[in-house]
């Protein structure tokens, strides 16, 4: 009988685990977003803030664009959190977060994700989604669409 609980209670164990959910993407214990200065273009401008959503549906990806800087009449600079979580399904098992510079031109934040050498691409669309290209060269190898988060501090 008392094995009978103890193997009970093990397997009610690991069902618990296997059931709970992956950790959030982490964030830097720094963050702080910036509104953007008055010469930011207001089309760049509303990139400002944080972004959440998941690459292919299976990977948690939280984007936080924390300062934007003019950088000409057609370009804008920007400093942002990149972060993202774990997912089997995409080979990625530990969760981890980068901070990045990038550029919003011609429609479209760019972030160069110079430690694993690929892009990430933005675009805002009509309806105030973020949708996102991860490239590796020339090929798309995921996509997101991404809504506004709730705005906090920290991680």
């Amino acid at each position: 009988m008392f094995r009978g609980l103890v193997a009970l209670g093990a397997g009610a164990l690991l069902a618990a685990c296997a059931a709970d959910p992956p950790p959030r993407p982490p964030m830097p214990p720094d963050l702080r977003v910036v509104p953007p200065p008055a010469g930011v273009p207001r089309d760049h401008a509303r990139y400002s803030g944080r972004w959440v959503g998941k690459w292919d549906e299976h990977l948690d990806h939280i984007l936080v664009v924390e300062l934007q800087v003019p950088a000409s009449d057609h370009a804008t600079e920007v400093i942002a959190v990149y972060s993202w979580g774990t997912s089997i399904e995409l080979g990625v098992g530990a969760a981890g977060w980068s901070r990045v510079r990038g550029r919003i031109q011609d429609g479209a934040l760019w972030l160069e994700l110079t430690r694993v050498q690929a892009t990430a691409v933005y675009a805002l669309q009509a309806d105030g989604t973020l949708l996102g290209e991860y490239r590796r060269g020339e090929t798309v190898t995921a996509r997101v669409r991404m809504t506004r988060g709730v705005p906090r501090e920290g991680p």
